[in-house]
């Protein structure tokens, strides 16, 4: 089965995502990053919501150790996008985001 992760780039908890999936032994085939800025408000956010109790995993600490390729891009919806989901032929995506899926990302 071959598995994508789709994640905001920044995101503070992709980091945590990838590396509860490695330590369960499942292989991840590739990530896709959407964006190209960290949110920095989002991260003071969360840090005020659990009283600094949510410690991020770095998700390039993580890539250190794994050789996962890496796409980026500026809008989940894109036809670019598209194309690098269908091209990967992935089985299953975990989408750990929170922007709006539509068609036809959706429909893949």
């Amino acid at each position: 089965m071959r598995l994508m992760m789709i994640f905001e780039y920044g995101s503070e908890y992709a980091g945590e995502y990838l590396s509860e999936f490695i330590s369960y032994g499942e292989t991840v085939d590739s990530i896709l990053l959407i964006g190209n800025s960290v949110d920095s408000q989002r991260h003071e956010l969360v840090r005020q919501r659990t009283n600094g109790h949510y410690q991020v995993i770095d998700l390039l600490e993580v890539l250190q150790d794994h050789f996962i390729p890496v796409y980026f891009v500026d809008d989940i919806n894109s036809a670019w996008c598209e194309n690098t989901i269908r091209n990967s032929k992935v089985d299953l995506i975990v989408y750990g985001g929170a922007k709006l899926i539509k068609r036809p990302i959706f429909d893949i």
